[in-house]
């Protein structure tokens, strides 16, 4: 998910089990100036085994080692979460 607020291009990797538009309702009420969008989703088998890796790929690209936010593009993060994984079913909204 990106959100225009984060002026460095900042964007949320996670997974859910949850539906991703019940997840972006609770992390908008959490204070941020303006909404999420969400820009890819992916429905993966071991989707918290496949967030790890994920989250390994693009440590470079974490300012936060405990937040799920990253700096990368979302096409990288689009790659990452294909990479090694079967998706059955993906969403591109970007």
């Amino acid at each position: 998910m990106s959100n225009a607020s984060f002026s460095d291009g900042r964007i949320k990797i996670g997974m859910s089990s949850k539906d991703p538009i019940e997840r972006k309702s609770e992390l908008e009420s959490s204070g941020v100036p303006e909404p999420f969008v969400i820009e890819y989703k992916a429905m993966v088998d071991d989707y918290q085994k496949i967030e790890q890796k994920v989250h390994r790929l693009l440590d470079k690209y974490r300012p936060n080692k405990k937040r799920e936010f990253f700096t990368c593009t979302i096409p990288e993060a689009i790659i990452a979460i294909r990479s090694g994984t079967t998706i059955h079913f993906e969403e591109n909204s970007y």
